[in-house]
C-alpha cells in the first residue's frame, strides 16, 4: 500500500478533474481509501503497466476522484440496488442497476492514456 500525499492529490485533483466534490470534501482517512482502492483496481486492470511501475501517481488521482463521485452517499444507494429513496421532501429515483465491478468504472481517457481498450469481448449467440 503506497503512502499517499493527500495534499498533492487534493490539489491535482482540484485542479484537474471536473467531478471533484467529492473527493475534496472527504476527510483524509477516506481520501486515502479512495487513492488505495484506485491503485489497487488500476493494477489489477493493467498488471503490465504496474509491474514496470508505469501507473502515475496522477492516474491514481483522476480515478480516485471517479470512485470518490460514485461512491457518494447518494450513489451507494443505486449500487446497492435502490431504485428510488426520498429524504424529506426531496426524492431520487435512479434508471438501471449500478456497477459493482470497479474495473468498469476506470475512465475511457485512463485507457488511452495506457494505449488500450475499454472495450471487452461481447458474444452473440443466435
Amino acid at each position: 500500500m503506497a503512502t499517499w500525499d493527500v495534499t498533492a492529490a487534493t490539489d491535482y485533483i482540484r485542479e484537474n478533474t471536473l467531478d471533484n466534490e467529492d473527493f475534496i470534501a472527504a476527510d483524509d482517512s477516506r481520501k486515502k481509501a479512495l487513492l488505495n482502492v484506485a491503485q489497487r483496481t488500476l493494477n489489477e486492470e493493467f498488471p503490465d503497466l504496474a509491474e514496470a511501475g508505469d501507473i502515475d501517481d496522477e492516474t491514481v488521482y483522476e480515478f480516485a476522484a471517479v470512485l470518490g463521485a460514485q461512491y457518494n452517499d447518494t450513489m451507494r444507494q443505486r449500487i446497492r440496488g435502490a431504485q428510488d429513496f426520498s429524504i424529506d421532501d426531496f426524492s431520487i429515483s435512479f434508471a438501471g442497476g449500478g456497477t459493482t465491478n470497479l474495473s468498469d468504472l476506470i475512465p475511457k481517457e485512463i485507457y488511452d492514456r495506457f494505449g488500450k481498450s475499454k472495450r471487452g469481448v461481447k458474444w452473440t449467440i443466435i
